[in-house]
C-alpha cells in the first residue's frame, strides 16, 4: 500500500513538472551565408480529370549572395520527371530561377527563363513567410501579404500555428501548421505542415494540399511534398 501511494505521488508531481515547463519560444528568420546550399526532393501528386498525375524532381538552392539581411538565391532544378500512369512518363528540362528574399521570407524579385505570372504567384502561395517576433508551441497569427503588381503576386492571407520545437535528422526545427489562400478568382490555396531549421530559417520539410494550382490556362487540386536531402 505505501509502495502504491509513493507510486501515485511521483506520478501526480511529474504531471505537474511537465504541466508547468516553460515552453521554448524561437525566432525564425532567413539567416544565410554566401555559398551554402541545400537539397531536396520533391513530389507533387496532380488530379487530372480524375487520373494523379506523379512529378518528381531534385531541388538544389544555392545562396548566391546575402547582405544586408538580402538573400539571392538560386534554384536549381533537375531530374524532373512526370509519371502519368500506366507506364507513361516523360521527363523534363532541367531549369533554373533566380529568386531575392529579405530576412522575413518576403519576395522581392524573381528571374529566369520559367519566369511568368502564374510562376510566381505559385512560388508566392508555397513561400514561408517568417513571423515578426518569437513564438512557441501553441501560437497561432494571422496576417496579410500586399499583392505585387512587378512580381504579378495577388494579396494573401497566411495563417500559422506553432506545433512544436523537434529535432528532424539530426537538426532543430520548428513544426508549424500553415494556411494560405490568394484574393480574387480561383484563388490558389495551400495547407498542411512545414518543418523549418531554426538556425538557418530554411524549411527542411513540407507536406502540403493545394487547390487551383494554375497551369497554362486551367487549375489544378493535388499535394506538394518536399524533404531536405541530407
Amino acid at each position: 500500500m505505501m509502495m502504491k501511494k509513493i507510486l501515485l505521488m511521483v506520478a501526480a508531481v511529474s504531471a505537474i513538472a511537465v504541466a508547468e515547463a516553460p515552453q521554448e519560444a524561437v525566432t525564425l528568420r532567413m539567416n544565410l551565408e554566401k555559398g551554402q546550399a541545400y537539397a531536396s526532393k520533391v513530389n507533387v501528386q496532380v488530379d487530372f480529370s480524375g487520373q494523379t498525375v506523379n512529378v518528381t524532381s531534385k531541388s538544389i538552392t544555392t545562396v548566391k549572395s546575402a547582405e544586408n539581411g538580402v538573400f539571392v538565391l538560386e534554384s536549381a532544378q533537375s531530374e524532373m520527371m512526370i509519371d502519368m500512369g500506366g507506364g507513361q512518363t516523360m521527363e523534363q528540362p532541367d531549369s533554373t530561377l533566380t529568386i531575392t528574399q529579405n530576412a522575413m521570407g518576403k519576395i522581392l524579385k524573381v528571374e529566369g527563363d520559367m519566369v511568368t505570372e502564374e510562376a510566381s504567384r505559385l512560388m508566392n502561395a508555397f513561400n514561408f513567410f517568417y513571423p515578426e517576433k518569437a513564438v512557441k508551441a501553441g501560437d497561432k497569427w494571422e496576417t496579410t501579404i500586399a499583392a505585387d503588381k512587378d512580381l504579378g503576386t495577388r494579396e494573401l492571407t497566411i495563417k500559422y500555428e506553432m506545433v512544436e520545437v523537434k529535432d528532424w535528422k539530426g537538426k532543430k526545427v520548428a513544426v508549424l501548421k500553415v494556411d494560405h489562400t490568394e484574393s480574387g478568382e480561383m484563388p490558389i490555396s495551400v495547407s498542411g505542415t512545414v518543418a523549418v531549421e531554426i538556425k538557418t530559417g530554411m524549411p527542411m520539410m513540407m507536406d502540403l494540399a493545394f487547390k487551383n494550382m494554375p497551369q497554362m490556362g486551367m487549375t489544378f487540386d493535388g499535394t506538394w511534398k518536399t524533404e531536405a536531402i541530407l
